[in-house]
């Protein structure tokens, strides 16, 4: 008697384990949201509540894939998140003054939107999607009565911009590496440079060709770095002489931040381009530089 009573007691607990796992939302959502507000000397008191930034959110949603279900318990998803927020309000002292619509603009202020989108089943800050965007208005002295609404359409702009950018990144983890690589070659450098991120963090290798040619057709420096960074993530050796020659054309502090990366990647021309570089470069921090990283290489192999 004790035996089948036993294999329904196995039964009934199955049963119940399959309901939990049913009743279990599988979507994506945010249950939680931290919103900091960095004060900037004779910035407006316009304060950004988890209302209005719900309500804000809430009418992205659709394409986003993160809706809100904020003070839910995080145990009823399988993947919940918490949103962090971060704005400022800086007030710019001095502009050129603009004509526009009739008035004179002479006084301007910047918004910037800070966003992090943290999964709350890791406590691992490499699975969180970050992204920062900033607006500016300029205004004229006559619109002190339209200063609150100013305010407020800028700071609602910043926050979708910011949110798109992470909505945007969290699409990119999950598309079909072929897909991914496309947005290398987008016409929007920020649509790029978001790629770039994601390439690095899933490690797609077969993305080191167009890496190498962003790193000859980006203009600015810090993008270049990036890449860089990304390229030493990757390790594949085809990056090296392309990452020497972008080292030869930096600040001393720069080409010994790149040198580390070309030590990570390793091989025979890393250690030969670091020993060229240790004996004979200018630069006294850059010879030390490689140096260092030359006993770095030495103490993998």
């Amino acid at each position: 008697m004790l035996r089948p009573l036993f294999v329904l007691l196995l039964l009934l607990g199955a049963g119940c384990g399959r309901r939990k796992s049913a009743s279990l939302n599988r979507r994506e959502t945010i249950v939680s949201l931290s919103i900091t507000k960095r004060q900037f000397p004779g910035a407006p008191s316009l304060a950004l509540g988890s209302e209005t930034l719900t309500q804000w959110i809430s009418s992205m949603e659709e394409g986003s894939g993160f809706p809100l279900a904020l003070g839910a318990s995080k145990k009823g998803f399988e993947k919940p998140y918490h949103l962090e927020v971060e704005y400022t309000i800086r007030p710019i002292s001095t502009i050129r003054p603009i004509r526009r619509e009739g008035e004179m603009h002479n006084r301007a202020f910047e918004v910037s939107v800070q966003m992090m989108l943290q999964p709350l089943y890791t406590t691992s800050l490499e699975e969180s999607l970050h992204a920062t965007e900033s607006v500016w208005r300029s205004f004229s002295k006559n619109s002190s009565k339209q200063l609150d609404r100013i305010f407020v359409g800028a700071l609602k702009e910043a926050v979708e911009k910011a949110a798109t950018a992470v909505w945007f990144r969290a699409g990119l983890i999950k598309a079909p590496p072929a897909e991914l690589l496309t947005y290398l070659s987008s016409q929007k450098r920020a649509v790029r440079m978001a790629t770039v991120e994601i390439v690095g963090r899933r490690r797609l290798t077969q993305a080191v060709p167009m890496l190498l040619k962003m790193l000859k057709s980006e203009t600015r420096e810090q993008y270049k770095m990036r890449i860089a960074g990304v390229l030493g993530l990757l390790g594949d050796e085809r990056a090296v002489e392309p990452l020497s020659e972008f080292a030869l054309s930096l600040t001393d502090e720069h080409t010994v931040a790149v040198l580390s990366i070309i030590a990570g990647i390793g091989g025979e021309k890393a250690k030969t381009f670091l020993q060229w570089m240790a004996a004979g470069h200018q630069s006294k921090a850059v010879r030390k530089g490689a140096q260092l990283q030359l006993h770095r290489l030495d103490a993998r192999y």
